[in-house]
């Protein structure tokens, strides 16, 4: 590691890192078109607007309705006009506001079979830490959830 750094510049952080021989391991990655489709209407919600974009599309190639938020009050009065219209709702944990399990909890409190889709960056199981211990139907770990997200509804909606 090089560091050289200039007063009124900046600085710049060369990393040099050894070669490794060999050939590169393959990831086996499904397409959309291998993965299995719905047409459910999903009530989407996270803070950063990339990932509702993102998670969105992915979503709507696989057949799904998606109705997306960044603002989780936003999505909670939508829901509560409308708590007939949405299947299932796909939630990001950390968010301003209400967090994905505060809305998880007022969504339920409007409709207690909703299933709840939990989706964290965290190691950590939210509900251990939660006394109100919100059932959900599963917790998926950013980054690499999609795959997971599309054989959970599949899984959910066709048992």
């Amino acid at each position: 590691i090089r560091v050289e750094s200039k007063v009124g510049q900046g600085c710049c952080f060369y990393v040099l890192l050894p070669l490794i021989e060999g050939e590169a391991p393959t990831q086996s990655r499904l397409t959309p078109q291998q993965l299995p489709h719905g047409d459910k209407h999903l009530l989407l919600v996270d803070d950063e607007e990339s990932l509702v974009n993102i998670s969105s599309e992915f979503l709507q190639d696989l057949g799904y309705r998606v109705s997306g938020f960044t603002s989780s009050i936003e999505a909670l009065r939508t829901f509560e006009q409308h708590p007939k219209e949405f299947d299932l709702l796909i939630t990001d944990l950390t968010m301003p506001g209400l967090t994905g399990l505060e809305l998880a909890q007022k969504v339920r409190q409007i409709n207690a079979d909703l299933p709840i889709i939990l989706c964290t960056g965290q190691q950590e199981h939210p509900q251990k830490s939660d006394p109100d211990k919100v059932k959900l139907l599963k917790t998926l770990h950013k980054p690499d959830l999609f795959t997971d997200m599309a054989f959970t509804l599949h899984q959910y909606f066709n048992n």
